[in-house]
């Protein structure tokens, strides 16, 4: 692929994408993670290991920081830059990220995938899907016309609540049994 349209595409990715060392330190960042991951300073992520750099509670276990705590032989992004790096891409490994924001815990569910870009870099690229996830909590739907009542208190067809939040588009069809109840006597 032609130089010019891989950094395009890495600019231009949705998701957070890096490239990384095989200590995971950060060489280099897209557009996405700068914008809502690293925030204003991302220029001091260079060179450092991701886990310092998000701030993950595990980096903060030793003052080696991140990949010398008790947790971080089990850590997704470290194993699936490990395993980019022996030849194997990971892809689509889901997990939990708990990280420091200020004083305050935050988690955050990613999904992980990481490529072999040379002999020493890592395309490692983390989708935040914790608002997909919360799709999975309780939400509160009406009893009757099934319309589901968003954040500011809005009632929205269903089709309109999820497809926002997730970009899901439906088709609509009649079940068996609302094809009997709706149209009886036809086959």
């Amino acid at each position: 692929m032609e130089q010019g349209v891989f950094k395009s595409v890495f600019e231009n990715m949705p998701m957070f994408a890096f490239i990384v060392d095989r200590d995971v330190r950060i060489l280099s960042y897209n557009k996405q993670a700068k914008k809502d991951l690293l925030g204003p300073k991302a220029f001091k992520a260079i060179n450092r290991r991701s886990g310092d750099v998000l701030r993950c509670i595990n980096s903060f276990e030793t003052k080696k920081g991140c990949g010398a705590g008790t947790e971080c032989k089990y850590c997704v992004i470290r194993n699936s830059v490990n395993e980019a790096f022996k030849g194997r891409a990971a892809f689509r490994k889901t997990t939990a990220l708990e990280l420091k924001k200020g004083k305050k815990k935050v988690n955050m569910s990613v999904v992980i995938s990481a490529v072999r870009l040379n002999a020493d870099q890592i395309l490692l690229m983390i989708e935040d899907i914790t608002e997909l996830l919360q799709l999975r909590e309780l939400i509160p739907i009406c009893a009757s016309c099934k319309k589901i009542r968003n954040d500011s208190d809005v009632w929205e067809r269903i089709e309109t609540y999820i497809g926002e939040r997730t970009g899901t588009d439906f088709t609509h069809s009649i079940c068996p049994d609302c094809m009997k109840k709706l149209y009886p006597g036809e086959k």
